[in-house]
């Protein structure tokens, strides 16, 4: 991805030394929807780092000043799924 930079953030690919900040704010996951996600050690941490800097599902996001990780965003294809709608009419 084209590395993306604003005044304060920078938006780029996860790469080699993400992985402390990473485990930061994933060893315990605030919000339930992220505890999948949980990291259990450091080497946790840097192997999804290497999963995640092999594409562009996952973005980095980080501090301008310091390129520190304090999140990411992420966009994961999933497939379509349909499920039964009942459709009620006034007869």
């Amino acid at each position: 991805m084209d590395i993306v930079e604003t005044d304060r953030l920078i938006l780029r690919n996860f790469r080699e030394g993400d992985a402390a900040d990473l485990f930061a704010y994933l060893h315990q996951p605030r919000s339930s929807c992220f505890v999948s996600l949980k990291l259990e050690d450091l080497g946790a941490a840097e192997a999804e780092v290497a999963t995640r800097s092999m594409n562009d599902e996952h973005i980095a996001v980080c501090l301008r000043g310091s390129d520190r990780l304090i999140g990411d965003l992420f966009c994961i294809h999933e497939p379509r799924t349909v499920q039964g709608v009942r459709i009620l009419r006034d007869r």
